[in-house]
């Protein structure tokens, strides 16, 4: 009987040892990966960088896969880590990196502040959620408009069009300029004026002046249009333009054809076929 006890006690006495490894490995299994965010100051049209911690609390190496989820409508949200790209992370146990979130906001929204969730997925299904909220900085917000719907240009030719401006926000816009993105060898002469300020409320008009170069086949293309300076991003715009071949230029086509069909002629007649 004596025996049984001290081993009863034995047993015991063992189990509280063992006890708080085994509490702390499981514990250690269910842990998601982050920290709790702030809140971010979003700018209609704009883009917000959070820094979020991610840290595998395992005791074994896990891959995380990083969604945004529950997004507002017309937001967009993507992550980079050391610069690139990604939707994966690697972590060793107990290791921490540090990932960039970029929020793209739309240029018109409907709330004044808002909240989605980060959601992080480990390899083996185990999912933790991190919550983000964001408040809508209406101090800065910038509007593009344009009333052109397609514009016709001949190749070797220049066009110019305009280009209207707002200032939608409660602060003024200063040195608002147009990032202009055209195709392949086409050039921008100049825009007038060169840059714009603009106070709460008002608008404005750039003159944008691109020329064609004459080697540019007929065809349709698009011109994408955006207005910025160091506070505010207006949202892109499109411009369909048709571009028809000069008469010359059709000639030069067909003479290039001719001279072609006829060295080929000569060469066959010269060397015969194989």
């Amino acid at each position: 009987m004596k025996t049984a006890k001290i081993i009863s006690a034995l047993i015991i006495l063992t189990l509280l040892l063992l006890g708080p490894p085994f509490t702390f490995m499981t514990m250690a299994a269910e842990v998601g990966t982050t920290e709790l965010s702030a809140n971010y100051l979003v700018v209609p049209g704009g883009e917000t960088i959070a820094k979020i911690k991610v840290e595998n609390k395992d005791i074994k190496l896990h891959h995380f896969n990083l969604q945004a989820t529950e997004l507002p409508e017309g937001f967009k949200a993507y992550f980079l880590l050391e610069g690139k790209l990604t939707e994966t992370i690697e972590l060793n146990p107990s290791d921490k990196r540090l990932i960039e979130l970029h929020i793209e906001a739309p240029l018109k929204v409907l709330k004044d502040s808002g909240t989605f969730k980060i959601k992080f997925l480990r390899e083996d299904g185990i999912e933790s959620f991190m919550p983000i909220s964001f408040t809508i900085n209406h101090d800065f917000a910038l509007e593009i408009t344009n009333g052109i719907k397609k514009l016709e240009i001949m190749n070797g030719k220049s066009t110019s069009f305009d280009i209207a401006v707002t200032n939608t926000g409660n602060k003024e816009l200063k040195t608002l300029g147009l990032k202009v993105d055209l195709p392949y060898k086409w050039s921008l002469e100049n825009v007038i004026p060169d840059k714009l300020t603009l106070k709460p409320g008002e608008n404005g008009v750039l003159k944008v002046n691109v020329s064609v170069p004459s080697t540019q086949a007929a065809g349709n293309f698009v011109i994408k249009i955006k207005s910025f300076n160091e506070d505010a991003t207006s949202s892109e715009i499109s411009i369909p333009i048709k571009v028809i071949a000069s008469a010359s230029y059709a000639w030069w086509v067909i003479g290039l054809v001719l001279v072609f069909g006829v060295v080929t002629i000569l060469y066959f007649r010269k060397h015969g076929r194989r």
